[in-house]
C-alpha cells in the first residue's frame, strides 16, 4: 500500500475533472439528483472530485500518464491501457466490483479524499469477483474484496512519487 498526497495543483484538477464528471452525468440525466445530491454523507460533486484525485493518486503510484478523461460512460479505462480505479472515502472499506466490469480490467483500490489518498493495490475484475463476496445492494449485484487479497502496488521506480 502506498500513501499519496496530491499536490495543490494535483488537487486543482481534480477539482475541476471531477465537476466536469458532474456536469456530464447532469447533462446525460446519469445524477437523478443533480449535483447537490448526496451519496452517504458526501454530496454527488464531492465524490466526483474525489473519485479524480483518486484516478490522479493511482496514476502516479502506477507511474503512468492520467488522460483526465470525461467519460461518463465508461466506454474507456480510467487509466490506460486497462486500469480502472474505485475510490472509498474510508480507508477501511473493501474494493467493490459490479457486473458492468470487463472482467480483463485491473481495478485499483484506492480510499481517501482529496488531497490524501492510500492506493492499496489491484486485482483483476474477474478475479475480484470470483474471490470477492457478494451481496446485493439497493437490487444491485456487488462483489467486495478485502485490501488483503489484492495484488500489492510496486513501489515506485526511484523511490518517491513524483
Amino acid at each position: 500500500m502506498t500513501d499519496v498526497r496530491l499536490t495543490d495543483s494535483q488537487t486543482a484538477v481534480c477539482r475541476l475533472i471531477g465537476r466536469l464528471w458532474n456536469e456530464t452525468a447532469r447533462a446525460n440525466r446519469n445524477a437523478p439528483s443533480g449535483a447537490a445530491a448526496t451519496v452517504g454523507n458526501r454530496t454527488r460533486l464531492l465524490r466526483d472530485m474525489d473519485a479524480a484525485g483518486a484516478e490522479c493518486a493511482a496514476s502516479l503510484v502506477l507511474g503512468l500518464v492520467w488522460p483526465m478523461g470525461v467519460n461518463t460512460f465508461r466506454t474507456a479505462p480510467d487509466i490506460p491501457p486497462d486500469w480502472e480505479v474505485r475510490n472509498r472515502a474510508d480507508h477501511g472499506n473493501d474494493l467493490t466490483l459490479t457486473p458492468e466490469d470487463n472482467p480483463r480490467a485491473r481495478v485499483v483500490h484506492v480510499t481517501g479524499a482529496l488531497p490524501v489518498y492510500r492506493v492499496h493495490g489491484w486485482i483483476y475484475a474477474a478475479d475480484g469477483r470470483r474471490i470477492g463476496t457478494p451481496r446485493i445492494i439497493n437490487g444491485r449485484q456487488r462483489w467486495f474484496v478485502s485490501a488483503g487479497l489484492l495484488i500489492p502496488m510496486p513501489p515506485p521506480a526511484n523511490g518517491r512519487i513524483d
